[in-house]
């Protein structure tokens, strides 16, 4: 560090008459080493004369600091040392050390009676740090595709055009893709998993011959058409990169986005899996929203993973269609729960898509996808709470809910006369009467809304809308279900049913949907990551993510992937700290690394 001296003009003129003097004393101190022969180390020394010392008689140096032939021995400072580095400068000596003995400046305390001995501020040491040196680049995925296979169906079906269900043509499903990613640990032998997994996928599909077929548009109605000769893509890829390089918890990561094949065509499912230099695997998956949701796809990852390790699929879960049989819409449709209150037709939404239409009127708002470790023991003790004060008890996902959502609203500023919504994903399987088989795999979520103004939710206690949350997870009945497919049927020719294009807050919960099944033989995964940030018609999703497997932070609590705008992050973070680790107290790091 590079230290500037800053001293009133009176003092400096002084010590500019010392200089003169000084030069003058070491004129007459090196007459006197030659004659005397004094070594170098003495001569390294410079007595300094007091201020006000008139005398500039050099006062030789003797074997004794403070005994001098012709009185007493002045401070004798040494040189500042050498820098060690050639783009340091030395320290320069304070006047307080130059000049013990010089008065102090007035309201100044000497270094007796200041614990710092500081100089005061008219004439201040600054002290200058050097700027601190750049971040190190983050890591480049270098991919290097190994190979390209189309893996078919055996038996091949023959060519067909199935219908789909009313949950599979929700608007906000439709000409949707959803893409993850998966990591997997080193496989413990010798085996190449990229061959493992090549030849588990192809025995999969035998079970699910519609993935590989394509989505397309027949008399107004989505289909899933199978040509006969249909196949999924598979990328074989390879990277220099280790699993470790990778962050799991930076959900704006790059990296992320190409370990997975990207959006765009027709296709039903495409894989694409990664091998590091460490012997880790990422398993990439591009799924049409409209042919399944995340319990169905995990249903196919768990029938590949079981093909791997060399079992057969369980018998009770054999995949079937009949999906219009099952959830199709009533003859003739009628809706009976008031979805109005909250759904509304739009013509940008019909014109451009839920998430095309997702804008302030002014373009797209710029988003952030931010991360944040939830501590179990933190939300635990807000649950007590907040059931000490509405009388009932909360699950952790109402809590949740109820939390980010008036978190969220906070961090916007929204407006108290707005309303804002909520809005998550239920599983249905059980609610029906009979509850749909365990082999079906179509999508099995309903949509369920919470609007309230923004004022309330912000001036209102916790429990209270948790307690609407509850309510609402309450009134998801059969007829529910019904009403929500007859009111796609309605209004399948409007196409703008949203409920809104901004202020839309949406939610699902991963941690429950059996991802710890899907082993191919060297482990569970050790992260499952969303790469697709539109659900529910919500470009703002709030995703409960479990960790891995192997990972120690899973005994703790788990994470959340949310987005929010840019310019609400700061303010949100702060209203999220209530229910975050606290690392002094959990011994665990939030660093996401693999």
């Amino acid at each position: 560090p590079v230290e500037i001296q800053l001293f009133p003009l009176k003092f400096l003129k002084t010590m500019h008459q010392n200089s003169v003097a000084c030069r003058i004393r070491r004129t007459e101190k090196l007459k006197w080493c030659r004659r005397h022969r004094t070594t170098g180390a003495r001569r390294s020394h410079v007595a300094i004369p007091r201020p006000g010392n008139t005398s500039h008689k050099f006062v030789p140096p003797t074997a004794s600091p403070s005994v001098c032939r012709d009185g007493p021995v002045l401070s004798a400072v040494p040189r500042p040392p050498t820098p060690t580095h050639p783009n340091k400068l030395p320290r320069v000596l304070s006047a307080r050390e130059l000049f013990p003995s010089f008065p102090p400046t007035a309201g100044r305390r000497d270094s007796a009676g200041s614990p710092s001995g500081r100089v005061p501020p008219a004439s201040a040491a600054v002290r200058m740090e050097p700027p601190a040196p750049p971040p190190p680049p983050p890591p480049q995925l270098h991919l290097r595709v190994l190979d390209t296979v189309r893996l078919s169906p055996a038996p091949q079906p023959p060519a067909s055009s199935l219908p789909l269900s009313g949950l599979d043509a929700d608007r906000n499903a439709l000409d949707v893709s959803f893409r993850t990613v998966r990591f997997f640990p080193a496989h413990p032998v010798s085996l190449d998993p990229l061959d493992v997994l090549q030849a588990a996928f192809a025995d999969a599909l035998g079970l699910f011959p519609q993935l590989a077929g394509s989505l397309l548009r027949d008399d107004g109605r989505v289909v899933l058409s199978g040509a006969g000769d249909d196949a999924v893509t598979l990328v074989l890829a390879a990277t220099e990169l280790s699993v470790a390089d990778v962050d799991a918890d930076r959900p704006d990561s790059p990296l992320l986005d190409r370990l997975a094949p990207g959006d765009g065509g027709p296709a039903a499912l495409a894989l694409q899996v990664t091998r590091f230099t460490c012997g880790g695997v990422a398993l990439g998956m591009r799924v049409a929203h409209a042919l399944c949701d995340g319990a169905g796809s995990t249903k196919f990852l768990v029938a590949a993973a079981r093909f791997a390790r060399g079992l057969e699929p369980e018998a009770a879960a054999e995949p079937l269609w009949d999906r219009r049989e099952l959830l199709g819409p009533r003859n003739p449709p009628r809706v009976v729960t008031p979805f109005d209150a909250v759904l509304v037709t739009d013509d940008d939404v019909a014109r451009l898509g839920p998430y095309g239409a997702a804008s302030d009127g002014h373009g797209h708002e710029r988003l952030a996808r931010e991360c944040f470790h939830v501590s179990d023991a933190r939300v635990e003790a807000i649950r007590a709470r907040l059931a000490a004060d509405a009388g009932v008890k909360f699950t952790t996902f109402e809590v949740l809910a109820a939390f980010i959502w008036r978190a969220k609203v906070k961090a916007n500023r929204t407006t108290p006369d707005e309303t804002v919504k909520m809005v998550y994903s239920m599983n249905i399987s059980g609610l029906l009467d009979p509850p749909l088989p365990d082999g079906y795999w179509g999508n099995v979520c309903v949509p369920v809304y919470v609007a309230l103004p923004a004022g309330d939710l912000v001036g209102r206690p916790l429990a209270e809308t948790a307690s609407q949350v509850r309510k609402s997870k309450r009134g998801v009945d059969e007829e529910y279900v019904r009403s929500y497919v007859d009111l796609q049927e309605l209004r399948r020719g409007e196409g703008g049913v949203t409920a809104g294009r901004r202020g839309v807050s949406a939610f699902t919960d991963w941690r429950r949907l059996g991802h710890s099944e899907v082993d191919f033989g060297w482990g569970a995964p050790d992260a499952v990551l969303p790469l697709s940030w539109r659900l529910l018609g919500s470009t703002q999703p709030c995703f409960l993510l479990p960790y891995g497997a192997g990972d120690e932070r899973r005994r703790r609590g788990f994470k959340v992937f949310v987005a929010v705008p840019e310019e609400a992050v700061p303010r949100f973070r702060e209203e999220m700290d209530e229910i975050l680790w606290q690392d002094e107290h959990t011994g665990c790091t939030s660093v996401g690394k693999l």
